[in-house]
């Protein structure tokens, strides 16, 4: 007989079985994930900057982009584990929330951000204001940046999203 799981709902659904492989079977696909964020959190230290940007490490931490300039980084329970950054264009710092105007935008935008945590902990943080990725290590150490304002090669119009995959390459 299937196993049965009780929903939050309290409505139970039969699960089917698990299917035994062998070694002549298919390698079987895994599905894709997704996170999807509903956040309730804003303090005075830590107002987020919008629902939705931040990413979940292997450890299940969850790291948000804050209005603050910051990166919060919050245990499962949602307690706050460490955070990272101020307002500026130095090392470490985020200038996301600046009015800026580009070629693609010329009546001005807020330049924006968003994060990525990589598979080995490598925090990403793509900075609009800035024009620039910056690498964080878990503990929130600044490791690196590339990008400049431009079109050509290594250079960002706004990067206004990031991502990375299960081999730690970086997607701008």
């Amino acid at each position: 007989t299937p196993a049965a799981t009780v929903l939050p709902t309290e409505t139970a659904t039969a699960l089917p079985a698990a299917t035994p492989t062998t070694a002549s079977s298919p390698t079987p696909t895994l599905p894709a994930i997704t996170y999807s964020f509903v956040w309730k959190l804003s303090t005075k230290q830590a107002p987020l900057l919008e629902a939705g940007v931040g990413d979940i490490d292997a450890r299940g931490n969850v790291h948000v982009l804050t209005a603050s300039e910051q990166v919060v980084i919050l245990d499962p329970n949602g307690q706050v584990v460490r955070s990272f950054g101020e307002h500026g264009s130095e090392e470490g710092q985020f200038n996301y929330r600046e009015e800026i105007s580009t070629p693609l935008y010329p009546d001005g935008t807020v330049a924006g951000a968003d994060l990525a945590v990589a598979p080995d902990g490598t925090i990403y943080v793509a900075d609009g204001g800035t024009f620039r990725v910056q690498a964080f290590d878990p503990a929130g150490k600044y490791l690196f940046a590339w990008g400049k304002r431009g079109q050509a090669d290594g250079e960002f119009e706004v990067p206004w999203a990031i991502a990375t995959d299960r081999a730690g390459n970086v997607f701008v």
